[in-house]
């Protein structure tokens, strides 16, 4: 045992929690266009999270694998600090009857305690990031849409209003003829 320990590189973890506040708009109002929820924004936010383009800096921001840098590829990098991420979402109590993710869990292990602190939060950060642009474009959405929904109802009623007026002038006159 005692070997193997010695042989082994030394490893630690960071890991952070994050909690998802779900949508404060009233379904009695707005019902719900996301039917995916969290697990399917997640997945699609965790694929953008994990590419290339956001690890690379990351990789060279904290020197990530020095001895690698040099002999192995970009892509080789992203895929070893990709294996170092671990992204894996919170389930809901059954008692709440809850479908969505209360949120998830972000965990990062590294040969370096402090390292692997940094990109852990770096990697969470990114998320917050990422959601919070989900949902200011989800709002926006909303806000479209209930516009949208503004607007033909005030068309409808002008519209009314106008069938009324026509009415009242082309009968007002007439039921005064009948008396």
């Amino acid at each position: 045992p005692y070997a193997v320990a010695v042989l082994l590189p030394a490893k630690f973890k960071s890991h952070t929690l994050v909690l998802v506040q779900s949508a404060s708009i009233s379904e009695e109002y707005v019902k719900p266009i996301d039917t995916a929820g969290l697990g399917q924004e997640l997945a699609s936010m965790q694929q953008e999270i994990l590419s290339r383009s956001r690890l690379e800096p990351i990789i060279r921001k904290y020197n990530l694998f020095p001895k690698e840098m040099n002999h192995s590829s970009v892509d080789e990098l992203v895929g070893r600090l990709q294996k170092n991420i671990e992204v894996s979402p919170i389930l809901p109590m059954s008692e709440t009857h809850s479908q969505s993710l209360p949120g998830f869990y972000v965990t990062v292990t590294l040969d370096n305690p402090h390292t692997a602190q940094n990109v852990c939060a770096d990697v969470t950060s990114m998320f917050i990031e990422e959601s919070s642009q989900m949902r200011i474009n989800r709002g926006k959405g909303t806000t479209d849409f209930l516009a949208s929904q503004l607007k033909d109802a005030k068309a409808t009623l002008d519209e009314q209003d106008q069938k009324l007026a026509d009415f009242k002038a082309h009968h007002l006159g007439r039921s005064e003829e009948h008396t």
